[in-house]
Parts: structure tokens; sequence; C-alpha cells
């Protein structure tokens, strides 16, 4: 038989096994990459979470550095890996016809930053007792940063500030940019082969190659689960549960085939305003929440709908003249979340400046407020809080996304249950004492047991 139809065969059997299991069987490599802050943080998602990662020696292959820990912040709101340049040992500003300038702008911070483009093998898990995973991309080697950038100039492969004096890096520890869908004028080299999160090739030391692993991730507050199986997926799945199927990928890198998928859509409205299609952000990195609305708007794309966001919306300026704004108190936000009702059910629903939800709800500590006609720029951050609600689940492959219940769930995972076989000798069992019984003498009960528990345990969105 030829290789050509063995591959095609193998690939038939699998698509055919895929179609009647579910898109996830056969996947069974997936790994949990834990955030630092996980059994200290009280509340999850008050502060930004952090993961330590090491790089290596050299080029990909070398060693890895094991004297040099970075920890960055995790930020689903950029795509890619940033560390000062300086604390990366061997660092040179790259030269000849390979050398990339490298750019990020951050709108939520109004931070710009820059550097070059290098590749490393990243690591993580490499001081805990989780299967060390590589991940072989190109990171940003951070040479200057501009904060407080509200005037930002494009001139070509050239990122200035010119009004905003640059800031040193001594405060500046790493960003970790696991976001989709985030390439645009201020992040133009956010392609997917630049997400650590998806770009895997090895854990435990074993290649990460489908079947057997699904390329994508999911998010909670233990920390980010590299790779999608049968077995994680669960909390997602069950229950046929609505999936947000995300728009338009194409070619994510010059030398990547992963698909740059947009981001997540969804519905917002401001108290008893119609609710307004735009992009959504589920940002890790900020604990504020950034509302772009319209004057007015045509819905899809043909009936327009005069109502006065500008003036019917309760705000306040962020300072004499600003166009920035801040929703006052009380006022009432809802974000369905795409698929939208009566199809979908996931929303976040918040009442502004209620400090019991900002303490430990889906209420964000702020939000700012910008009305414009550019149905474009129409999009909501909703800062971290929303994952106090949800964790969630993004398919890298098929584009799919996924919210399930942020369930308290234990840290060693659902119980996993091994068998019980019933004793080979009933003189063991005795009627007298039953408890003291070896749990051999009721299998078949203590089976049941751990079934029941297991299944309540993931239909309560754990795994």
């Amino acid at each position: 038989m030829s290789p050509t139809l063995s591959i095609l065969i193998t690939t038939s059997l699998y698509l055919f096994h895929l179609a009647r299991a579910g898109p996830y069987a056969g996947s069974t490599v997936s790994v949990l990459i834990p955030f630092t802050e996980a059994g200290s943080m009280t509340t999850p998602f008050s502060s930004r979470y952090h993961i330590p990662i090491q790089l290596s020696t050299g080029p990909p292959g070398t060693t890895i550095n094991t004297h040099h820990v970075y920890n960055p912040f995790v930020d689903t709101g950029s795509t890619g890996l940033l560390l000062p340049a300086t604390d990366i040992p061997g660092f040179t500003v790259p030269t000849g016809p390979g050398a990339e300038r490298g750019w990020q702008y951050l709108t939520s911070s109004k931070t710009l930053y820059g550097g070059w483009w290098i590749e490393k093998d990243v690591f993580f898990n490499a001081n805990n007792d989780m299967p060390i995973v590589k991940s072989t991309v190109k990171i940003l080697a951070v040479t200057e940063r501009t904060k407080e950038c509200s005037d930002l100039q494009i001139h070509g492969d050239l990122y200035t500030c010119p009004e905003s004096p640059s800031s040193d890096l001594r405060d500046f520890h790493g960003i970790l940019g696991i976001g989709f869908g985030r390439r645009g004028p201020d992040q133009p080299q956010a392609f997917p082969d630049r997400n650590p999160a998806l770009k895997a090739s090895t854990i435990g030391g074993r290649a990460a190659t489908w079947p057997t692993f699904h390329r994508g991730y999911q998010i909670d507050q233990r920390g980010i689960t590299i790779g999608l199986t049968d077995e994680n997926m669960v909390p997602f799945t069950i229950g046929r549960q609505p999936y947000a199927q995300l728009e338009n990928p194409s070619p994510g890198g010059s030398v990547s085939s992963l698909p740059d998928w947009k981001g997540l859509r969804s519905c917002v409205s401001v108290d008893s305003s119609p609710c307004v299609p735009m992009r959504v952000l589920l940002d890790t990195g900020v604990t504020e929440s950034y509302l772009h609305m319209p004057y007015s708007f045509y819905m899809d794309g043909s009936t327009r709908v005069d109502w006065d966001f500008n003036r019917r919306i309760h705000k306040t300026p962020i300072a004499t003249g600003s166009t920035t704004y801040t929703l006052d108190a009380t006022s009432r936000v809802r974000i369905n979340f795409w698929p939208l009702p009566p199809v979908g059910h996931k929303n976040e629903d918040f009442s502004v400046g209620d400090a019991a939800t900002i303490a430990s709800g889906v209420t964000p500590s702020l939000v700012y407020f910008w009305v414009n006609n550019d149905a474009n720029r129409f999009r909501v951050n909703t800062g971290m809080h929303v994952y106090r609600k949800y964790k969630v689940a993004f398919d890298s492959l098929w584009g799919w996304f996924w919210l399930a219940a942020a369930a308290d769930c234990p840290r060693s995972g659902c119980p996993r249950c091994i068998p019980v076989h019933s004793c080979l000798q009933s003189r063991l069992c005795t009627d007298e004492t039953p408890d003291d019984d070896p749990p051999c003498c009721h299998a078949a009960e203590e089976n049941a047991e751990c079934e029941r528990q297991r299944e309540e345990c993931r239909w309560a969105g754990c795994y």
C-alpha cells in the first residue's frame, strides 16, 4: 500500500470515528499550566495572574536556561510573549534580511512596546510537578516602552508617540499574550503562530501532534490548560451547550498554518438602550471594562435605530472637555455572548459601581465609555471579572469558543474511578460489622457511588 493511500485511509477512519463520537474523541493529551497565584488569591481574578516561564539558552533546539525564570502576567488582550531585552542573556539587536522590528500597542493602558522579534523555545512547568511544555515561537524582546501614549502615530513599520516621553523598563516583567483575533493596526504582528499557548511542540518530552493533541486551550481560576480532550471538554459540551463559531480564518503567518480567527461576537445594552452588536474581549489583563457605543446605528445593516446613546446614557467625562467618559453608578450593563438568545444563554449582567459584585462578582471596577459612528469600532472589553462566572475554551483548529460555569472545582479534579472488584472469598465479609468489611464486599455500591460523584462533579463544570 502506498504511503499516500495509507494516510487517506487512516484520515478517513479517524474522521468517521470523529463524526460518531464527537470532535474530541481520540484527543487525549492535555496539561495544566498553573497560575502562580492560583492557590493564594482569595477571590479569583481580583488582579492579574502570572505564569513562570524559562527560555532556551540560544535559538530553538538549545538547552533550557535554568538560571533565569520570568514571571509575565497572562493577557488575553494581546498576542505574543513580551520580555525585557535586557533580561534575555546574549540578546543583541538582530541584523540582516531576517531582522524583524516589533510593536505592540495596548489600547486599555495606552502603552506602546517596541523591540525585536527573536525565535526561542519557551518552557512552561519547568519548576512544578506538571509535564513540561515546550513552545517554539518568536518573542518580542522589548527595548523601549512609552506609557500614556494617547498620540500614537504609525508610519510604515515605525510606531511613535511624539508627545509622550519613553519610559524605562525597570518595572516591566513581561506579558504572556494568549489572545486570539487581536491582529490589527495596534498589534500588527499578533499572529496566532506567536501565541505560546497555541504553539506547544512537546508535552512531557513527547511531540504534541494531531490527532492525540487537539490544539486549543482553556482558562479557569487554576490556570491555562493546553490541549482539548474528550475528558476536559465535558463541562463545555455536556447537555449540548451552544458554542460560538468564530469568523473568517486567514493564514496565521508567513510560516504558520494556524488560522487567525476573529474575536467573539456579542450584543451590548446599557439601561434601556437597544442591544448593539459588537466584538467582545474577555480580557485577563485589566479589572476595568471599556465600551465603545454608537451615536446611532443600523440594525442588520438596514434598519436605522435612532436612539441617542450620547445623550441618554448617564456618564461623566474623566476630565473637563474629554471625550472619554465613565458610566455613572447604577447604570445597568448587559452583555449577551454569541450565540445570542434564544439559542445561547451566556451573558454578563451588572450594575455599575456595585461594591459587592466588584469585589466578588462580574462587575468591573470601572466602565470607560466612548461614542462614535464607526461600526468597525463598536466593541467591549469586559475586563477580568467575567472569569469569576465563566471558564472558557478556545478551539484554534475549528474556530469554536465555549463558555461554561466557573464552578469551585477540586484542585485534583473530579474523582478518577478505579473499579472495585468483588471479594474472591466471601468469608471476608461479615454481617455483624459491615462498616469494617473491606471495599470488595460492597463493590457494586462503591463503584456506583464514585460514578455518581464523578458525574455530579462534571455536571458542575469541573473535570
